[in-house]
């Protein structure tokens, strides 16, 4: 599994690349026990002028300061992904 992620994360990363804007949407809930969850998703045009959604995260948070948190989160995946300056938009639900 380790295996697979690396591999699709590195295509990922090479395929935002040549992506010179991108806009971000994210999803957070919670359940009753406190435990929140954040899906992120990018979207882009190819050069074809094809829209294209993937998803770059899934994660789950425990506990208080679930704001400062994922504030955190977002922050490094997009550091990680090499693509915190090409973000022109980003989208939240109500979370």
């Amino acid at each position: 599994m380790a295996i697979l992620y690396r591999s699709y994360r590195k295509a990922l990363i090479d395929e935002l690349s040549s992506v010179s804007y991108l806009a971000l949407t994210a999803d957070a809930w919670s359940s009753p026990c406190r435990v929140h969850f954040v899906f992120i998703t990018v979207h882009y045009y190819d050069k074809e002028f094809g829209y294209i959604s993937k998803v770059i995260s899934f994660r789950r948070f425990i506990g208080r300061s679930f704001v400062v948190r994922l504030r955190q989160f977002i922050r490094s995946k997009l550091k990680k992904l090499k693509i915190s300056n090409k973000i022109c938009s980003i989208t939240t639900d109500n979370g």
